[in-house]
């Protein structure tokens, strides 16, 4: 059996002057590329680094500063690059990579290793995530309002430092990518502070320059609203008059966005109620928490939109109290797959780049991957007349780009993996008294017309 393995021989990342060391990573090897000057770094392979995997991964290394952290991982798919075609530019958020690549047939045993896929059966997720490599989203909040850990929470990133909450100091067009999870780009504004009325225009331009992008990956797939829950005891409004006129005008800015109001420190709230002084000790705090919320943060958002039917969340970001969150990820991704989706039995790549964004609910995944995904992908040819072991390399790969494992060290696309993976499927799949370690596949394995 033969597959077609990539063989990369040029390699140059063009970015910002704060890089200070990068590596490439193809397949199991790792190498450093020698720096240029000015942010640029270049790698020249005379013998080609070679790999059946569908990825290359550049590890760039930054001077530490108040936005990111030392380390991030760009991924170049291989749907991205043409082979034999010379030298290509792909654009990767902040950096361009120039490659040369070509494709070279390999022989593969089959019983050794996943990294071949036969006859041009390639990942399915590829595709996808050529469309839209990451779930675009903008997260409007004023200061404090809770942005930064409510980020992490659902996205399973540190954003210490990257989400600024002082006032004047987001820059709403500049996209940010975490380290720990590449498949999102945060736009972050910080609401609408006394004094920072400009910033109504500043927001308004921004979702309207977007839903002008031609490109789907270019366009805003979602906004959060945030809004800390206020205790009017004490004297707190939940809107300030900024973003009261923001959302009382924002109606046609926000048209066919899928848009999601979010009340946080909800737990700040419960226990509110739990220590008021003239509280029924026999009353039931969730329920009173929910009417208190009902009336002083839901219906004040409703007259100022004129829509009954917002859709809204309260959640918690604490560890020790969190709650909602669930909630907001599943809300937003039907949202969006609403109205990213137009064909009944296909595959939407926004709302398969926001199922694979989030890290805090399996179901979305599960609903994405498994429901939606492979039951539109069963009803198409491109696993007939495939051996069980060429599936089982395209599934591998899709899992990987589903599920969104965080693994900065590429271990699941590994040989040592692939090859563990190939071995456990033999062990099931042997039939009675047949060696364990063969791979040999019975004529059932071969999928066929």
């Amino acid at each position: 059996m033969t597959s077609s393995a990539r063989q990369l021989s040029y390699i140059e990342l063009r970015g910002e002057k704060d890089i200070e060391c990068v590596n490439v990573v193809v397949g199991d090897v790792r190498r450093s590329l020698s720096p240029q000057g000015g942010g640029t770094f270049l790698g020249r392979f005379d013998e080609r680094l070679s790999s059946a995997t569908d990825q290359v991964s550049l590890e760039v290394r930054r001077r530490k500063t108040r936005f990111f952290r030392p380390t991030e991982t760009v991924k170049v798919y291989s749907i991205e690059v043409q082979s034999g075609s010379g030298r290509q530019v792909v654009k990767k958020g902040r950096v361009d990579i120039t490659l040369e690549v070509s494709s070279q047939p390999v022989s593969t045993d089959p019983g050794s290793s996943l990294t071949a896929i036969s006859g041009g059966l390639k990942p399915t997720t590829e595709e996808l995530i050529a469309q839209c490599p990451r779930f675009r989203i903008l997260v409007v909040g004023k200061t404090g309002a809770g942005k930064s850990s409510l980020i992490d929470r659902v996205f399973g990133t540190n954003t210490t430092g990257v989400v600024d909450d002082r006032p004047g100091k987001a820059k709403i067009e500049d996209g940010l990518i975490s380290p720990q999870n590449d498949r999102f780009i945060l736009h972050d504004s910080q609401g609408f502070e006394p004094g920072e009325g400009c910033n109504y225009d500043t927001v308004t331009s921004f979702i309207e320059a977007r839903k002008k992008e031609p490109l789907i990956k270019d366009q805003l797939h979602a906004v959060w609203f945030c809004f800390p829950v206020p205790i009017i005891q004490y004297g707190e409004r939940l809107l300030e008059d900024g973003a009261e006129t923001f959302l009382k005008q924002s109606n046609e800015a926000l048209r066919n966005i899928p848009t999601v109001v979010v009340f946080t420190k909800y737990d700040r709230l419960i226990t509110h109620v739990q220590v008021a002084p003239d509280r029924d000790p026999e009353a039931d705090v969730e329920a009173e928490a929910k009417q208190y919320l009902q009336t002083h943060c839901v219906e004040p958002i409703r007259r100022c939109l004129k829509d009954k039917a917002i859709l809204h969340v309260a959640v918690s970001s604490r560890p020790d109290r969190q709650r909602g969150l669930d909630e907001l990820t599943k809300l937003t991704y039907e949202r969006v797959t609403e109205s990213f989706t137009s064909k009944p039995n296909s595959v939407s790549p926004v709302p398969f780049a926001a199922a694979g964004a989030q890290r805090v609910e399996p179901g979305v995944k599960i609903k994405s991957s498994i429901k939606e995904y492979w039951r539109a992908l069963a009803s198409s040819t491109n696993f007939w007349g495939f051996t069980m072991l060429d599936c089982l390399g395209v599934i591998h790969a899709d899992i990987i780009s589903v599920w969104n494992f965080y693994d900065p060290s590429v271990y699941l696309s590994s040989e040592e993996f692939r090859n563990l993976m190939v071995n456990m499927v033999a062990k099931v799949d042997a039939p009675t008294g047949s060696s364990p370690a063969s791979t040999n596949l019975t004529r059932s394995d071969t999928f066929s017309g």
